[in-house]
């Protein structure tokens, strides 16, 4: 099995990873056409809301009710178009977990890379279940009340008069797809990141077991030094490319799920009540991948210390204490963090943080809800 092979595939509908398959010049066009197509009904699905928030929105009910879903589209089409731009330095890290030392040298070893495997798989299809039901709910609810009154879903400004007809139809079915196309790219990107977050906890665990295992064998022990040395350079390679998408993550998130908690307040049916509810639970799920999966991250990095010290070292010849001393020593002075913005860890403090900040700004903006 392909390392992420679930998540590419993911990302291969989204128009974010050229698949295996394009080998010739003609594939590889008409996927890129794909890429462009899918990325420009986005962006225009996004620039029409916020000429409409700078043109149209009069009052703050309109201005929550646009902005979450404009965020949540350009973070998305953010996201993507990163991954695009750095498709080589990903695809190079992806062939490392597929190559020494990372690679899975025995039954056991194939056995963790499994169940990470089947981790970064179930987190994926959850994330995917809850945006397609939460899309599903949208359409629906949409179909039966906007369409009837020949409203769009989401405000939007338009430099024409779209009450005819065909214009309606074809501006209500572009609206419709592409606010399914930002959900899909959002899940896309989060599981890919995601999974390289879980990938190197997988490394951490299999290099615990290979010491586990390593008694006195020098060429052994300096494999696993190496070993511990190559995941601390994938983790800052890794978070070299995602400290700008963490930061506009998270700043993002700050912004929708506090339009999402205003429009909980002026929600006039029970249709609205629940779709910002699901909008809501997406928007957390996503930040909440990348603190839960940082923070797993560190964890292992510090833990691994602490099992090699209960390891029978002592038994061991004084070249081999060295090493673990290396190895210890880096491990819990340098332990691997991500960040965001090289500002922010990405941690459950940071996922509270949010939470926090989100309701400040909630509490702000309630009196002028309420006076109006």
């Amino acid at each position: 099995m392909h390392v992420l092979e679930f998540t590419l595939s993911i990302l291969t509908v989204a128009g974010a990873w050229r698949p295996l398959s394009c080998t010739s010049l003609v594939k590889n066009v008409i996927y890129n056409a794909y890429t462009i197509l899918l990325s420009t009904a986005v962006f225009m699905f996004t620039t029409t809301q916020f000429m409409y928030l700078i043109f149209n929105a009069n009052n703050a009910d309109e201005v929550t009710e646009t902005l979450y879903v404009a965020l949540l589209g350009l973070i998305g089409n953010f996201k993507i178009i990163t991954i695009n731009l750095n498709h080589q330095s990903f695809a190079a890290m992806l062939d490392n977990l597929s190559e020494k030392p990372f690679k899975p040298m025995e039954q056991n070893e194939t056995i963790i890379r499994a169940k990470f495997d089947k981790m970064i798989k179930t987190n994926a299809i959850v994330y995917l279940t809850l945006i397609v039901l939460t899309d599903i709910y949208m359409t629906s609810t949409s179909l039966l009340m906007d369409f009837r009154r020949r409203d769009l879903t989401f405000k939007a400004w338009f430099p024409f008069d779209y009450s005819v007809s065909v214009i309606y139809y074809f501006l209500y079915i572009h609206q419709m797809i592409s606010v399914t196309l930002c959900g899909f790219l959002n899940v896309a990107s989060d599981c890919f990141f995601s999974g390289l977050l879980l990938h190197i906890c997988c490394q951490i665990e299999i290099l615990e077991y290979r010491l586990s295992r390593i008694a006195n064998n020098q060429a052994k022990l300096r494999e696993c030094v190496l070993h511990h040395y190559r995941i601390f350079e994938f983790a800052d390679m890794l978070n070299d490319k995602l400290v700008i998408v963490i930061g506009s993550q998270f700043i993002g998130a700050c912004l929708v799920v506090c339009c999402l908690l205003l429009r909980l307040t002026i929600s006039t049916s029970s249709f609205m009540y629940i779709e910002t509810v699901m909008c809501t639970g997406c928007a957390l799920i996503a930040i909440f991948y990348y603190c839960w999966f940082g923070n797993e991250v560190r964890l292992k990095s510090i833990q691994l210390s602490e099992n090699i010290y209960k390891m029978e070292w002592p038994d061991f010849n004084n070249d081999v204490k060295k090493c673990f001393l290396i190895i210890m020593n880096r491990a819990t002075s340098l332990p691997i963090k991500f960040t965001s913005a090289h500002i922010v860890p990405l941690n459950l403090e940071s996922f509270v943080v949010v939470l926090k900040t989100s309701y400040s700004v909630f509490n702000l903006m309630r009196p002028t809800q309420e006076e109006k």
